[in-house]
């Protein structure tokens, strides 16, 4: 069960290899990665049929993904507005 649950990390980490393997520190590797995560994640959220429905029928769920920063408090947005299949495409892996 819990290796399904992982799959779509693994496919992140594989996707995104060279750019994560670039990164100085583990402590930029992990920021990175919890990015291009929260991106994924909005996609695969952004093909639910639900979602997709409501695009079809105009109607305009908004979908954002962010990016808490436990030590700071702070948060980031990584991806704001995605409200259409073509604005989801742009969040598809560059594999």
């Amino acid at each position: 069960m819990i290796d399904n649950w992982l799959s779509d990390i693994r496919n992140v980490i594989r996707w995104n290899a060279s750019e994560l393997h670039a990164c100085p520190t583990d402590e930029t590797r992990l920021h990175l990665l919890s990015r291009l995560n929260v991106m994924q994640q909005v996609g695969v959220l952004s093909r639910m049929p639900i979602i997709r429905d409501f695009w079809t029928r105009g109607k305009r769920p908004m979908l954002h993904g962010w990016v808490y920063d436990i030590g700071s408090g702070l948060i980031e947005r990584v991806v704001e507005q995605v409200d259409s299949p073509e604005r989801a495409a742009e969040l598809l892996p560059r594999n």
